[in-house]
């Protein structure tokens, strides 16, 4: 696992960000009502702007096509490996 941002108390749970010189940005967090939290698996959102995206399909459908899409730019029931693996693809998106 690559080194993850310190965890911040979030919700009753906590939350780590992540901000990519490509103007994304990645939230994951866990916390009651969470997607995922009973089973300690991360909810992750992932935004352009500060708003949700959905990402070109020719760069999602390798990957995010793998998990849960619960809204636009939200994925749930994700292991520490699965946040790893999106957080990896998100920094080395060409803007």
């Amino acid at each position: 696992m690559a080194k993850w941002p310190k965890s911040i108390p979030w919700k009753a749970g906590k939350r780590k960000d992540w901000t990519f010189e490509n103007g994304y940005e990645v939230s994951a967090f866990k916390h009651p009502g969470s997607k995922g939290f009973k089973e300690n698996k991360w909810e992750l959102v992932i935004l352009f702007n500060g708003d949700p995206v959905d990402l070109n399909r020719n760069f999602e459908a390798n990957i995010l096509d793998n998990y849960i899409r619960l809204n636009r730019g939200i994925y749930g029931y994700l292991h520490d490996p699965d946040v790893d693996r999106i957080i990896k693809m998100i920094r080395n998106l060409q803007n």
